[in-house]
């Protein structure tokens, strides 16, 4: 309690004392002025209007650039967030004024269900809103979901529709990624070792943080391991990278764990 309450005084001091000296250089007036604009500044509804106002202003650019440009060619993938919401994530690529651009163009929730359908509706309303044209698009880039690729009611059929000409490509690092779970017993093996390694070391706290001392201690590229997900498609060789750029330190982490749960057996025994 004394040290809030030293803290909460030596905070007013300092408060009263740069008022002071503010006051004196701008006046009382200039000074209560002042203390409005930080606080609307501060305020979150401020915050969000501004977010947005960028948000719209990026936005504005990128379509411009893409009208200029005449033909764009669309990534699209629908995922679900922490929240279990529906996101639809939309990438555009376009002739730049010097080479090939790739911006983000928008992200949506999806409302209740992601068929085909209402992700085309939700497509179609951005193009129309912001004056672009299908025939416009030259490509399109998705997964293997059904919700995409489906011959009758899938994303690019109904895109086929309103532009037959536009070509559809299924995603290559989405091919790779299928292409990977098929692998030999020995690379599998591999994989599922480094994979109990890493959650190991990262899965308990107190081994995390004596891992990120030990890699600061011996000056290391890296402090931190990289967890494995399935879902995102480049974490199997990113997460294989990181491992064998830390062998020397994964190793003498599992040294020291194996060693402390020895003397501590050793311990219960006795």
């Amino acid at each position: 309690m004394i040290i809030n309450r030293n803290s909460s005084m030596m905070s007013r001091k300092t408060s009263l004392a740069l008022d002071l000296r503010v006051s004196s250089i701008m006046g009382s007036k200039n000074l209560n002025i002042l203390r409005w604009e930080i606080l609307t500044t501060l305020s979150d509804n401020t915050i969000n209007q501004r977010i947005q106002e960028r948000s719209g202003d990026i936005k504005e650019q990128v379509v411009a650039a893409i009208k200029e440009s005449g033909k764009f060619s669309l990534q699209l993938d629908e995922s679900t967030d922490v929240s279990d919401n529906a996101q639809l994530l939309v990438y555009v690529r376009y002739q730049g004024k010097s080479d090939i651009e790739e911006d983000f163009l928008f992200c949506k929730r999806m409302e209740t269900t992601t068929t085909g359908e209402d992700l085309f509706k939700l497509v179609d309303s951005f193009i129309k809103e912001e004056g672009l044209r299908w025939d416009q698009c030259f490509s399109v880039y998705s997964d293997g979901a059904p919700a995409m690729l489906g011959a009758r009611q899938g994303f690019t059929a109904r895109v086929k529709q309103v532009n037959p000409t536009v070509i559809v490509t299924h995603c290559l690092l989405h091919r790779e990624n299928l292409a990977s779970r098929k692998m030999s017993i020995e690379l599998n093996t591999v994989m599922e070792d480094v994979i109990q390694i890493v959650n190991f070391i990262k899965s308990l706290a107190l081994n995390s943080r004596l891992f990120s001392q030990m890699c600061s201690d011996m000056q290391s590229e890296y402090e931190h391991l990289l967890y494995y997900s399935s879902v995102r498609w480049l974490s199997r060789g990113k997460v294989l990278k990181r491992v064998f750029d830390m062998r020397t330190e994964v190793e003498i982490e599992r040294e020291e764990i194996c060693t402390g749960i020895k003397a501590f057996r050793t311990r219960v025994v006795a």
